[in-house]
């Protein structure tokens, strides 16, 4: 008998699938949809500074001593207490005070009543602007319309729009702007500190700030080194000319922005449009002693 048969050469897989909106969707060029008024009439253009100027009160419910304890998933308390004993708020420094933050959640009508007014009764005030995109426009909300539909596997639509709509109506009115979803907490102080702090001025070189930089709590995609992007889970940031590099690449097919993907993964298709179609990656926020600021 004669040697084994060499074995059968292995099949490639088959390409990923990537799911493409609707034939009646509208076509690419419109993540400039704007925002409707609370009649759903187009045209709206919110106040970023009302919520800054109005905030509304304040409620803790239920109280202060139940949830701000040690405790877990099960019941009050907060498994992250140990935590959060290491996180300080700091005072605003004189360059912190100088830093014109934009702060973008995005939300669902469902969540009108109970996120969204967790968010603007605490930390939302603190941001110079803000604006929660939503699918309605109601006193707290923004309604944003996007290509497909209203669901968890089409946030990158919701997004890409909400992007677009920042970017067309405040590019020229804050310096920095951030976005995340309807469950994060930001502590806005610390923040425009370590905006204005003198290793992010450098990184965006120097005061004048001309160069794009893109902050948040850098991932690996699949657990591979490369590539990397901002979890948005944390949020992200965008300086000026970075968010107007992302606006250019919004509606670019074949430089990375897929602007036709449905897709849950918003974060990852933020950094490939920047990386692959403006050379810009996340830069490291990580503090002095290597621990994660997002």
């Amino acid at each position: 008998s004669g040697p084994d048969p060499p074995p059968p050469p292995k099949q490639k897989p088959p390409p990923p699938r990537v799911p493409k909106l609707k034939p009646d969707s509208p076509p690419r060029e419109h993540p400039h949809y704007g925002a409707v008024d609370e009649d759903g009439n187009p045209g709206y253009i919110h106040d970023p500074y009302a919520l800054k100027a109005s905030p509304p009160d304040f409620e803790m419910i239920p109280s202060k001593e139940a949830l701000c304890k040690p405790g877990g998933a099960r019941g009050l308390g907060d498994a992250d207490y140990k935590m959060y004993q290491h996180v300080k708020v700091q005072p605003l420094t004189e360059e912190g005070k100088k830093v014109k933050l934009f702060c973008t959640i995005y939300t669902y009508p469902s969540h009108h009543s109970t996120h969204v007014p967790a968010i603007t009764s605490t930390w939302a005030p603190h941001c110079s602007g803000f604006l929660a995109a939503s699918t309605l426009t109601t006193p707290s909300t923004v309604g944003v319309p996007h290509a497909g539909e209203e669901k968890y596997s089409n946030i990158w639509q919701k997004v890409r729009s909400t992007w677009a709509y920042v970017h067309d109506n405040f590019l020229d009115d804050f310096d920095w702007f951030y976005i995340g979803g309807d469950d994060v907490f930001v502590i806005a102080e610390n923040l425009r500190n370590y905006l204005g702090s003198e290793e992010v001025r450098a990184a965006q070189g120097g005061e004048d700030g001309q160069g794009p930089l893109f902050l948040g709590r850098r991932f690996k995609l699949n657990g591979k080194p490369s590539p990397i992007f901002n979890s948005g889970g944390a949020g992200y940031l965008l300086n000026r000319p970075a968010l107007r590099l992302l606006n250019r690449q919004l509606t670019t097919v074949g430089e990375g922005c897929a602007p036709d993907l449905e897709g849950f993964w918003e974060d990852v298709m933020v950094a490939q449009c920047l990386r692959e179609g403006a050379g810009v990656v996340p830069y490291d926020t990580r503090d002095g002693g290597g621990r994660e600021r997002f």
